[in-house]
């Protein structure tokens, strides 16, 4: 055999650690009167941060399952969404479908371009989601009517009791 029959050498790189966490998680499509209250009427809404470049980002959520027999039960997350890391380690991501109504434990795992499984954040955020419209008082009365008539609206009173 020649030299020159021999294959070039080739780079391995070995990678067996966790990615780290996701410790900016933060979102941006908080629609309620408050941006700290976790409260929004947004039922798909986009979760942004950084991680290692290249990987890919699920957006899991914690489902707690019961103990039927009175123990403390098991705490499941269920992948509802992914995304994948730029070149400089940002990403945005957002469930593949409607959130319902109600509580959400939400949070990220992050799998390098090695294929290492990070621990979920557990959970970053407990997001409530509400879309339905308050509802309409039906039987708006008062009680401080001083008029001739009850059901003319007309009154003296400057601070009308309802």
């Amino acid at each position: 055999m020649c030299s020159s029959d021999l294959a070039p050498a080739l780079r391995l790189t070995v990678d067996t650690a966790a990615p780290i966490a996701v410790a900016d998680l933060g979102w941006t499509t908080d629609t309620g009167s408050s941006s700290t209250d976790l409260i929004t009427s947004t039922n798909v809404p986009v979760f942004t941060g950084t991680a290692e470049p290249g990987s890919t980002v699920e957006l899991v959520e914690k489902i707690v399952i019961a103990d039927p027999w009175g123990g403390s039960g098991s705490e499941n997350f269920v992948v509802i969404g992914t995304a994948t890391a730029d070149g400089s380690g940002n990403f945005s991501v957002s469930p593949g479908s409607a959130l319902s109504d109600g509580e959400h434990g939400l949070g990220v795992r992050v799998i390098d371009v090695a294929g290492n499984v990070g621990s979920p954040t557990a959970p970053a955020l407990n997001l409530t989601v509400d879309t339905a419209a308050p509802i309409a008082v039906a039987d708006l009365g008062w009680t401080t009517d001083t008029g001739s008539s009850s059901t003319d609206l007309i009154t003296s009173t400057n601070v009308p009791v309802f």
